[in-house]
């Protein structure tokens, strides 16, 4: 309780002198109580009022000669002059408005104060009144101000001696000395105060400079303490582990999180020397080590590298797969002084990259087991198709009645529908699984526009319809990176679908557009169009959106495989479509330049000059294990007579007919019962007396690694089956042509 009271008066006693203080100084000024104008005229005209006061309330009547008259007189006028300082002051009165009032008063209080008092003291108790006036003087007015007040000072003292009728020199002389006294010491102060206020702008000036500067310091210790303390909380708080190596190799901090990732008595902790502690492991060390060395000497900026630490949060040999990022540290003046290193826990992410790797693995392997299973029906179905196409392609020759005709027609066109559906198959197979080869080129677009018309162009006027290609107002040319015939055959499928898929006396238009950078080519028809709902259905493989349940022959995965093609030739392969509207399919692709005035271009095929089956007799040997295709081939030789056709069924029988006869042309099957016909074909491209001799490979398969050894080996031609008698009749042409 003492205590709290002993708190309140302290509390109040502060408070007192505070007002006090407040009474003589404002806190607007920038100087001391001391050196203020404000405080001695307040001081002066308190010290009149009380001065006045006293007199009044106990004037010196006890002194002999002393006029009481006058001394209240006197008395009253200091407590006006003093009340008139104290409202002048807090008014803010100019500093001429007080030396004004201040001359007029101090005048009249000196000449009352001699009248009064000169009779008892005389002159030199009247001197004493300068040093009062001299202060004020001096602390309130600018200076040489004392000068103006000095006549008068002057005059006031000489009255007495004119009042009390005393020699003038006695106060004359005295009234110069005060006045002297006066001016010199008014002077003297106000000089001292001058010094004085200037010193303390001057201190102040530098005080607040100073505070500024403290601000500032205190401002960027803060901010440096604020990010020292977010840099604290990041390295604590991430997941990663952040370390300082000194160049030493000894690691100087370490974040948390090395404790949670290997563990509480893991040596990758601060104060262990990272080379020595055994926390990286030993087949890691020293690429580790080489790596720190490049960085302290300057030629790397950063590195990043992985290693294997300890890791004694699990028993037996397990470890941590690290990935570490090092950075050098520098001091303010560029000096190296440590290591900054970063590392991650990528153990989970190595074991699902190998998970992914053996995923892809086991992907490919599948890939590669569908792609073979496809070649491997591809060729057994082309083996039996072999004998149907090719006879039937034999009957067509026949002379037949309408129905057989009709019968053998149906035939072929069946066998041919089965044909492309195992070629379409193949293909896409052979994109899945990336082993499509490309042959990137460039190529005018519009060249193979042309082509794919002139090519549909029967087929779709025997349908019925209008076939256009769009007239090009700037007749240029746009060159494109592609692959000619995979382009050509995405164009066939378009337009086949467009002539399939359209309406009766309807119309296909094909067009070219360049915008930018890109050509766009458009297959527009005008069938019933696609529904809305069936348009995520449009590119999946054998998917025909209801189609097959109409008379409209097809497969469903043209599309699917002009989609992929297009895409792997760097292209995009959409379309738009509408109900009732039809529908147009868009390819774009990007320009690789243009050429100006591109004409169409008419084509132009080979003739063979002067040379004919029937000029004389040619012997032909034909190697090959399945009897049906042997009889075929040799059903298509009766039509040539002048062609003589010896048969083999094994590879080895085939070589000993050949360095029995001079055969002219070889036919032979790549799948042999006893060796391939690969080895066949390079048997005799070693042996110098028949490398000369054409070797056509008839094969059911469709591979093309297969007919790119056959060819690189030194194949002739390669004729996939089945057969097709016009395309074998033109390679043994090509193949009896004399060489120049």
């Amino acid at each position: 309780m003492s205590e709290k009271v002993s708190k309140k008066r302290e509390f109040s006693a502060k408070r007192a002198l505070s007002k006090l203080f407040g009474l003589f100084y404002d806190k607007s000024d920038a100087v001391t109580v001391l050196s203020t104008p404000k405080f001695w005229g307040r001081l002066v005209g308190i010290g009149l009022v009380v001065f006045g006061s006293f007199n009044l309330i106990a004037p010196p009547s006890s002194f002999p000669g002393v006029n009481i008259g006058i001394i209240q007189k006197m008395s009253i006028s200091a407590v006006f002059v003093g009340v008139l300082f104290l409202v002048m002051n807090w008014q803010r009165w100019t500093r001429n408005s007080q030396f004004v009032l201040f001359s007029v008063v101090y005048s009249s209080g000196l000449a009352l104060f001699g009248l009064g008092y000169g009779k008892i003291y005389g002159p030199v108790e009247l001197q004493l009144l300068a040093p009062i006036a001299s202060v004020w003087v001096g602390l309130t007015q600018p200076r040489f101000r004392s000068l103006y007040l000095a006549p008068l000072i002057i005059i006031d003292e000489t009255l007495p001696s004119i009042y009390y009728k005393v020699p003038i020199a006695r106060f004359f002389v005295g009234s110069l000395l005060t006045t002297a006294a006066f001016v010199v010491m008014s002077e003297l102060i106000s000089l001292l105060i001058g010094q004085l206020r200037r010193t303390e702008e001057k201190a102040m000036a530098a005080a607040e400079e100073s505070a500024t500067l403290a601000e500032i310091a205190r401002s960027a210790e803060r901010e440096q303490r604020d990010k020292a303390m977010e840099m604290t909380v990041v390295f604590d708080a991430s997941g990663d582990i952040i370390s300082v190596v000194d160049l030493d190799r000894k690691l100087v901090r370490v974040s948390g999180a090395a404790e949670k990732i290997l563990g509480l008595d893991t040596n990758f902790k601060a104060g262990e020397d990272i080379a020595l502690n055994g926390a990286i492991h030993e087949d890691d060390l020293g690429t580790f080590l080489d790596t720190l060395m490049m960085l302290k000497e300057g030629k790397l900026e950063m590195a990043r590298l992985k290693f294997r630490l300890r890791n004694t949060l699990a028993q037996g040999e397990r470890v941590t797969i690290a990935e570490a990022t090092l950075r050098p540290l520098f001091d303010h003046e560029g000096r190296l002084k440590s290591f900054v290193m970063v590392v991650r826990d990528v153990t989970e992410s190595e074991r699902i990259q190998v998970e992914l790797k053996e995923a892809v693995k086991r992907a490919d392997s599948a890939n590669a087991a569908k792609t073979e299973f496809l070649a491997r029906m591809s060729h057994e179905l082309r083996t039996p198709l072999n004998s149907i196409l090719g006879f039937g392609q034999l009957l067509q020759s026949d002379d037949l009645d309408a129905i057989q005709k009709d019968s053998v027609d149906r035939i072929v066109t069946a066998g041919r529908h089965l044909l492309a559906l195992i070629n379409d198959v193949l293909d896409l197979a052979k994109v899945e699984a990336g082993h499509t080869t490309l042959e990137l080129e460039e190529i005018e677009i519009l060249e193979i526009v042309r082509d794919a018309a002139s090519l549909i162009r029967p087929i779709a006027s025997a349908a019925g319809l209008d076939l256009n290609v769009r007239d090009f107002e700037n007749n240029n040319g746009f060159v494109i990176i592609g692959d000619k015939n995979r382009l050509k055959q995405v164009l066939i499928n378009l337009l086949s679908n467009a002539v399939k898929y359209n309406s009766e006396k309807g119309s296909i238009t094909m067009s070219v557009d360049a915008t930018g950078e890109k050509v766009k080519v458009s297959v527009k028809d005008t069938g019933k169009g696609i529904a809305k709902e069936d348009f995520q259905r449009v590119f999946i493989p054998f998917d025909r959106l209801g189609s097959e349940h109409t008379a409209i022959e097809g497969t469903g995965i043209g599309l699917s495989l002009s989609k992929q093609l297009v895409e792997a030739m760097g292209g995009t392969l959409g379309f738009e479509s509408e109900l009732g509207s039809g529908t147009t399919f868009n390819m774009t692709f990007s320009i690789s330049k243009v050429v100006k005035n591109s004409a169409p271009k008419t084509a132009s095929f080979k003739k063979h000059s002067g040379f004919a089956f029937e000029d004389s007799d040619r012997k032909i040997l034909y190697v090959e294990d399945n009897e049906a295709n042997t009889h075929l081939m040799k059903r298509i030789f009766l039509s040539w007579p002048h062609l003589k056709l010896d048969c083999a069924a094994t590879g080895n029988e085939g070589l000993r007919l050949i360095g029995e006869n001079a055969y002219e042309i070889i036919l032979l099957d790549l799948e042999l019962p006893d060796i391939s016909g690969l080895e066949v074909l390079r048997t005799l491209k070693d042996d110098e007396a028949t490398r000369d001799i054409p070797v056509i490979m008839v094969s059911a398969s469709a591979m093309q690694k297969d007919i790119d050894e056959l060819n690189s080996v030194g194949a002739f031609a390669y004729l996939t089956k089945p057969i097709d008698i016009s395309e074998l009749e033109e390679v043994i042409k090509g193949a009896l042509q004399p060489t120049s």
